[in-house]
């Protein structure tokens, strides 16, 4: 939008006082705009659906997204993340083991 307020007040001081050009002027914007947003649905529609269908399963945050920027920086931190949550799985686990140990050579 704010191209083809730009484009039309360049229409307009440059002396082109048709109408007909300025509505001209807003399709062609509108038309590139619309190009410009399905290429990029395109290029991340893996992404959306990974957004908007959750996680379902351990196995999904290794699947791999699509190729944009945005789409590998969300795959690499989700694979960071199960990466944290497994560490701190284990060390719960093992906390839990001492805790066993600890208690049953206490009691008996």
């Amino acid at each position: 939008m704010l191209q083809w307020s730009a484009l039309s007040l360049l229409f307009w001081l440059g002396g082109f006082r048709d109408i007909s050009l300025l509505l001209y002027s807003l399709m062609v914007v509108f038309f590139f705009l619309l190009l410009f947003l399905s290429y990029k649905y395109y290029t991340q529609r893996k992404l959306y659906k990974h957004l908007s269908e959750g996680i379902s399963s351990i196995d999904e945050v290794y699947q791999e997204l699509d190729y944009s920027p945005l789409s590998k920086a969300i795959e690499q931190m989700m694979v960071r993340q199960h990466k944290l949550y497994d560490l701190e799985l284990v060390q719960l686990k093992e906390k839990q083991l001492e805790q066993f140990i600890f208690i049953d050579r206490w009691i008996h």
